[in-house]
């Protein structure tokens, strides 16, 4: 596929007719082919008779999923084919040298794996400030592998821990309580780490310039930067960092793309310099929710965002927007037998998860026999 290409205009790009390019289609939407999710880069193989006629088509959507359509008597006719996963439980333990998100990389896990960490404390840290060198985090995730032993994706973070010098400690532990309302992370006491704020914009740990003065990269003096930059490639998520009421999308001049968010507390927060604008004016739109992409629009000298933050009118600092969160909910007495008898699994296998010296792998496959979080690292 390329960029711009549907289905049928890849199809005839590769000499298949309208005709036999529909007929695909067809079949293909019997099955809830995902017509609107295709990318660029996704492959498919045609096979066609010397009449024209299309006799196989097969489309990959994922390492896991491939659409398959084949003629039978009667016409094309569709399936999903789905490759079946092993699912593991794996644990890493990791001290901070330059950044949390290097350290996961360091230790085998990507920026999915980062991710997850990113929404595990999110409302309580920002890795791109707060992370401070010889700080250690410990995780239990799920990892699922296809059959020829390479990993297709991550599942759920169980449980992370997070010794800071700045942050102090911090736990959380995955519930679940069968009811959206309770479902995600508490810490020891039973409070769920959902806040009113997020502490950052975007899934990522990298900044690139922070809150203050500094000498413009582009008009070349100092200014005043009412903002904190996350560098990321462009087309990263931006998220909105707290439910709140979209005030304007657009371009606005040096901003390049913008989104304004009202929130609650008097608060409004702005995303500059996007590549694609994900919502309208006037629209609702809840914490966590995707706004836009990171892009280089306007007065930028490359892809990252421009996140900013205004109080009844006044920039601050967007580091402090924590101390507007709302207290946190608490667990209601009807599930608290059931969390308890979870942290007393789960705490001491996180406990128990060694953070080793930067030349240790550290990325575990449980072994049979082996409590989980103590399996010895490979050599």
């Amino acid at each position: 596929m390329r960029n711009g290409d549907n289905l049928v205009s890849a199809l005839e790009r590769v000499a298949i007719t309208r005709e036999q390019a529909n007929d695909v289609a067809r079949a293909l939407a019997m099955v809830d082919f995902p017509f609107t999710g295709l990318r660029p880069g996704q492959t498919f193989v045609a096979q066609v008779k010397d009449d024209g006629a299309v006799s196989r088509f097969a489309y990959q959507v994922s390492d896991l999923v491939t659409y398959v359509v084949e003629r039978q008597t009667g016409g094309l006719v569709a399936r999903r084919i789905e490759i079946p996963t092993t699912l593991e439980v794996e644990t890493m333990g990791a001290s901070v040298e330059t950044s949390v998100y290097a350290a996961i990389l360091e230790r085998g896990g990507n920026d999915t794996l980062a991710t997850l960490v990113s929404s595990l404390f999110a409302w309580d840290i920002d890795f791109s400030t707060d992370p401070r060198e010889g700080d250690t985090f410990r995780l239990i995730y799920e990892t699922h592998y296809l059959p020829d032993g390479r990993v297709s994706h991550y599942g759920r973070l169980l449980a992370g821990a997070y010794d800071g010098k700045k942050t102090g400690r911090h736990e959380g532990y995955w519930f679940d309580a069968d009811d959206d309302a309770f479902d995600g992370f508490y810490d020891v006491n039973g409070q769920q780490l959902r806040r009113t704020f997020l502490r950052a914009p975007l899934d990522t740990m990298r900044v690139t310039s922070r809150y203050g003065y500094r000498r413009h990269p582009v008009l070349g003096r100092t200014m005043m930067h009412h903002g904190v930059d996350y560098g990321a490639p462009i087309g990263t998520p931006v998220r909105a960092v707290a439910d709140g009421r979209v005030i304007s999308a657009g371009r606005a001049g040096a901003a390049g793309k913008m989104i304004k968010l009202r929130h609650s507390a008097g608060i409004v927060t702005m995303y500059l310099h996007l590549s694609r604008i994900r919502v309208k004016r006037g629209q609702w739109v809840q914490q966590g929710t995707t706004i836009g992409n990171v892009g280089s629009t306007g007065r930028s000298t490359g892809p990252h965002l421009d996140f900013r933050v205004q109080r009844n009118g006044r920039y601050i600092n967007p580091s402090s927007l924590k101390m507007y969160s709302e207290p946190a909910k608490t667990l209601p007495g009807t599930y608290r037998e059931a969390f308890e008898a979870l942290m007393a699994d789960m705490r001491p296998r996180l406990d128990a998860i060694d953070v080793p010296v930067s030349d240790e792998v550290v990325v575990v496959t449980p072994t049979p026999g082996v409590p989980l979080g103590m399996a010895t690292p490979e050599p």
